[in-house]
């Protein structure tokens, strides 16, 4: 019988983290067509058919429908599944790392946001201002419920008052400042929206968690423009998107930067 609750509470954390990211990926779809990212309807990607209910239901939708617009046949992108199986794996993780708690809730938001910015930037090379604004509302109710009695007394234990504002007036300014003066000197080396993202998530994170990030960013970033070059599919000159690179190193960095930091610290004390 425990089992079987625990498999239930899985299912359940998970199908919550698919909602979230399965919004998000219609809130990106929307906002890059210029539509209204609450008021419209999901709709076919070729056709404009507006999707029944049951068709937007994560992952089961999409197996029931064969992975086809029921009104025109044509294949659906493989991308509205993905945000909605990397959603509740997102899900999991938070509810493994920071338990079933205030905490978990504010993390699969952000991450939810992000995965908005990082499907924007992709498809415009923008990031919506109003983006930037959520990540910081969500910050101010993230920092002020640590402490107002509803955060988890294992975190609030190892994060006073102090050492987090400072932390995370820091992260605000340790990366998106160099990438600033960077593109100053460089102009168009990162795009105003990308400085953006990085102080809102650093403000999020703290100083450890976006230093990580941009870490994991700008290595993932450089190879993939290798790669372009290599298969001449870009120039030198040329621009991609650089939100979801940083969106993934923020994923990286909230799930196994902890343990990446000590790594690295053992090899360096080798």
């Amino acid at each position: 019988m425990l089992k079987m609750t625990e498999i239930i509470l899985l299912l359940f954390i998970w199908l919550t983290g698919s909602c979230v990211f399965s919004f998000a990926d219609a809130a990106a779809w929307r906002m890059s067509r210029g539509m209204d990212f609450i008021k419209d309807r999901s709709r076919c990607d070729s056709c404009g058919h507006v999707l029944a209910f049951w068709e937007t239901i994560p992952v089961v939708g999409w197996i029931l429908c064969r992975g086809k617009c029921r009104c025109c046949g044509r294949p659906v992108s493989l991308r509205h599944m993905a945000a909605e199986l990397i959603g509740g794996g997102a899900a999991l993780l938070c509810a493994d790392r920071m338990g079933i708690s205030l905490e978990s809730v504010w993390m699969l938001t952000f991450l939810g946001i992000l995965m908005t910015a990082a499907l924007v930037d992709l498809d415009t090379m923008e990031i919506p201002e109003g983006i930037h604004c959520v990540i910081l509302v969500l910050t101010a109710l993230s920092f002020l419920s640590r402490y107002i009695g509803l955060g988890n007394p294992e975190i609030l234990a190892a994060d006073s008052f102090e050492l987090s504002l400072l932390s995370r007036a820091a992260g605000a300014l340790c990366v998106s400042v160099p990438m600033l003066l960077l593109t100053a000197a460089v102009p168009g080396a990162f795009g105003g929206g990308d400085i953006k993202l990085s102080a809102v998530c650093g403000l999020f994170l703290g100083w450890k968690g976006i230093l990580m990030s941009m870490i994991f960013a700008v290595l993932s970033a450089g190879a993939w423009g290798g790669i372009l070059l290599a298969g001449r599919k870009a120039g030198r000159k040329d621009h991609f998107a650089f939100a979801p690179f940083l969106c993934a190193g923020v994923f990286v960095s909230v799930f196994w930067g902890e343990e990446i930091w000590n790594w690295y610290r053992t090899i360096l004390m080798i």
